[in-house]
């Protein structure tokens, strides 16, 4: 079966800055996401985990290399619809001027009503009274959700995850981790999810990589 994300001999590097020479991140890094795998990727702070997500998104270009999605290169697709395919949810979510609903709603062709939302942030741990709260007075953990929220709600094939529960305590990470699980099982959802913590996901993961000595 054609892998929905592959990256074959791919490399990376960020340019100089004026103060330091060019940064190598990946060189000659090859990996495959199977459809419905739930994939966990470990490795140290600052060994590139992130940078990983963002080619997965296309919102970095490698250097060199073949990278394809669905079997397609990434330079084939319009990147407004790629963005729906392969959801990024980064480690400090943005939030848009608004309440919680119109934050979570964002983006959607169709109006979805309040009970659904509100069915969404139970699934999360979320309190009901923070629908129509200002998005931007919530706390990181919270902000966390409501973004992976508003991402599902565009229904991706692909979701990737950069840390989502570094704002929560362990019961919520816990409760986060659970509800994840759930929604791959349900939707047939494929997740690709950063963790410097990977033992804290083995419950859901179908399999790991580690980017430790790959890195350059």
């Amino acid at each position: 079966m054609t892998p929905i994300i592959e990256f074959k001999d791919v490399s990376f590097s960020y340019p100089p800055d004026g103060m330091n020479g060019e940064k190598v991140i990946f060189r000659d890094f090859s990996l495959k996401v199977s459809r419905g795998d739930r994939l966990i990727i470990r490795g140290k702070s600052g060994c590139g985990k992130t940078t990983l997500l963002r080619l997965m998104a296309w919102l970095e270009e490698p250097c060199a290399g073949a990278a394809n999605c669905g079997g397609r290169p990434y330079s084939t697709y319009y990147p407004p619809d790629l963005r729906r395919q392969v959801s990024l949810v980064s480690q400090t979510p943005v939030m848009m001027d608004g309440s919680v609903r119109s934050n979570m709603a964002l983006g959607l062709d169709e109006p979805v009503s309040g009970e659904i939302l509100l069915s969404w942030m139970d699934r999360f741990d979320l309190d009901r009274s923070l629908l129509e709260r200002q998005a931007g007075s919530l706390s990181v953990g919270q902000q966390q959700r409501v973004a992976v929220i508003r991402n599902l709600l565009l229904k991706p094939k692909v979701l990737l995850l950069d840390e989502p529960t570094s704002g929560l305590d362990q019961e919520s990470g816990e409760v986060f981790v659970t509800a994840m699980g759930r929604i791959c099982e349900e939707e047939g959802l494929t997740l690709v999810w950063n963790s410097h913590n990977a033992s804290s996901l083995e419950s859901i993961a179908s399999s790991t990589f580690s980017l430790d000595g790959i890195v350059l």
